[in-house]
């Protein structure tokens, strides 16, 4: 999953963006929004409670492949093994269908509501409903943070088993560096792109989701540590602010160590 996450002050306090878009909530585990929600409204039917169910076998499989398929579309791609926005959207649909789910209860069911989140989050969608899955995705820094330290505890948070250690290991060892270096994407030096993370083959095994306008949830093992950065630098593009974010995470690996 990509978790370009948008300052919470996007969202309006009715459950729509400032623009045409609309949203979809999320639950929290203090969600203060019914089950009677409409679809046509501008916000999707919210589930508060995680339900027990977990992907079965085949599920699991076919979400497998769908993370390789978008693998070979990066590789096959220019930009090569880097983000693109639209991978993700049709993993997403992938996932969906699959699961039988929409986007937005998916992640309140088995993931949202089982971290404990302080607040609901919101994904925009559009006019019919469709989520957004490449961006767009709005939750408080504090609630992002518990997503980043249970993917630092390999998949467990809350007393709960949330995600397959294996999956978060294998997100961990990332994909082919040689093949991104030839994205051209110089101020990430030594990184790969894979499962829709950034790796950064450093010493200290850190990882982190990143968009467009600078936000981003930096995970450091070693150090123990997980950064949340919300951000809306005018430029969507990563290499105006990168350089320094790099030196950033470097000086509070070390300070926390201290």
């Amino acid at each position: 999953m990509s978790a370009a996450a948008q300052p919470p002050s996007t969202v309006a306090s009715t459950g729509a963006t400032a623009g045409w878009l609309p949203s979809a909530a999320l639950a929290g585990s203090r969600s203060t929004i019914g089950s009677s929600a409409q679809r046509a409204s501008n916000a999707a039917p919210i589930k508060c409670a995680a339900r027990s169910a977990s992907p079965n076998a085949r599920q699991a499989a076919t979400c497998r492949i769908a993370l390789q398929a978008v693998d070979v579309l990066h590789a096959r791609q220019a930009s090569i093994t880097a983000r693109a926005a639209s991978h993700s959207e049709v993993l997403g649909w992938i996932v969906s269908r699959v699961t039988g789910q929409h986007f937005a209860d998916l992640l309140s069911d088995r993931v949202w509501s089982r971290l404990g989140a302080e607040e609901d989050a919101y994904v925009m969608i559009d006019p019919v409903g469709t989520p957004l899955q490449g961006a767009g995705l709005n939750a408080t820094a504090r609630d992002l943070a518990r997503f980043g330290e249970m993917l630092r505890r390999g998949g467990e948070f809350n007393g709960q088993r949330i995600f397959d250690k294996a999956v978060v290991d294998d997100l961990r060892r990332g994909g082919d560096r040689e093949k991104f270096r030839a994205s051209g994407m110089a101020f990430r030096p030594g990184y790969s792109y894979h499962n829709q993370w950034w790796i950064l083959h450093d010493a200290d095994g850190a990882f982190e989701a990143s968009g467009v306008h600078g936000q981003m949830v930096h995970i450091n093992p070693a150090a123990e540590m997980v950064i949340v950065k919300l951000s809306s630098h005018p430029t969507a593009g990563a290499g105006f602010t990168h350089p320094l974010t790099l030196k950033a995470w470097a000086a509070l690996a070390q300070a926390v160590r201290q």
